[in-house]
């Protein structure tokens, strides 16, 4: 059971399941030595970032948590399909991590599901500590009704949660081979999901292709039919063509992964998207999703070294820290498939 409980020791349950979950003592009787301690104001807004992402239930990610910030990686079963959640350490109110990165793996779904019990529960900070006793990932909330003189104690309620962890290897980055001359177009995400959602019905590859001059940005999918999407010149807020056209073919479900999971712009706001397509057709899809206003994030550093971390010099050119970079990088297909 998901449990909910007061510095009393008052319980209530709150719900089911799927992974063992504990309490700890609120006095900290339970401690381990754990290298990574994060807080983090946005739980609302990273939750329903995470929800917009289509998985199996299985699916496992890496999480890796290094000095620049946390990344959630995962794949698809093809592995012609890499992803990525990217958050800067300045998004978190503290971010405690040492100098070595630290790499484990967690179900993606028990992972999320955990998040949403928390969000729903509480506006308040959640805590992030790793490694736990067993090596699993700590999640903590406290609403801080309390006070240092014990007024309200028996009110200030506190969630506590284990996910267990796995083994796992830096994720391979698909970006490591990413080959100039770059053709890429910029546009808002949700203009270019609709778009995606449409090709849906021929059910086979999608050809995406641009266009110098006139500038121009389509999309043809074919399968049981033909079907042609035009992205209106004046929706796109900038476009880069290497040669007088590009084309390159992509899997549909690939493609509609890359586009189509992110938050509903009512909930995320405005979220700006950059296509690239590199000299081998190589597809980078990346979203700059605003992480609400739940307010409290550490104030940015002025500048970001190149790091590991793809994507990070791109979210500090904006200026802003309350931004996650949702990524993916798609395969282009043969021919003849």
């Amino acid at each position: 059971p998901v449990v909910k409980y007061t510095r009393r020791g008052r319980m209530t349950c709150i719900g089911w399941w799927q992974f063992k979950l504990t309490l700890m003592d609120v006095d900290g009787e339970e401690e381990a030595e754990q290298s990574v301690h994060l807080t983090l104001a946005n739980i609302t807004s990273l939750t329903k970032l995470l929800q917009a992402i289509k998985v199996g239930a299985k699916q496992t990610c890496s999480v890796v948590i290094a000095s620049e910030g946390a990344c959630i990686h995962w794949q698809d079963d093809s592995k012609t399909l890499r992803s990525s959640v990217q958050l800067r350490s300045e998004l978190f109110l503290s971010y405690e991590c040492g100098l070595e990165k630290r790499v484990f793996g967690v179900n993606f779904a028990q992972f999320v599901d955990t998040l949403s019990v928390f969000a729903s529960a509480s506006h308040a900070p959640l805590n992030i500590h790793y490694p736990g006793p067993d090596g699993e990932l700590q999640l903590e909330m406290s609403d801080g009704s309390g006070d240092a003189s014990g007024i309200g104690e028996e009110h200030a309620c506190v969630m506590y949660a284990r996910i267990g962890t796995l083994e796992t290897d830096t994720p391979e980055d698909l970006t490591d081979y990413w080959a100039e001359p770059v053709s890429y177009f910029l546009v808002q995400g949700p203009l270019l999901k609709e778009a995606v959602d449409d090709l849906e019905w021929p059910g086979g590859p999608v050809a995406l292709k641009l266009a110098r001059d006139p500038a121009a940005v389509s999309l043809a999918a074919s399968g049981t039919g033909t079907l042609e999407v035009h992205l209106p010149a004046a929706d796109l807020s900038g476009i880069h063509v290497t040669s007088s056209n590009v084309t390159q073919r992509y899997k549909y479900k690939n493609l509609k992964a890359a586009c189509c999971n992110i938050p509903d712009s009512k909930e995320a706001g405005s979220i700006s998207t950059k296509v690239s397509i590199d000299a081998n057709g190589l597809l980078k899809v990346t979203h700059m999703v605003p992480l609400g206003g739940e307010g409290g994030a550490r104030p940015a550093a002025s500048s970001m070294q190149h790091t590991g971390l793809s994507s990070f010099g791109t979210q500090a050119a904006l200026g802003s820290s309350r931004v996650a970079v949702l990524q993916f990088v798609p395969m282009a297909v043969d021919e003849e498939d």
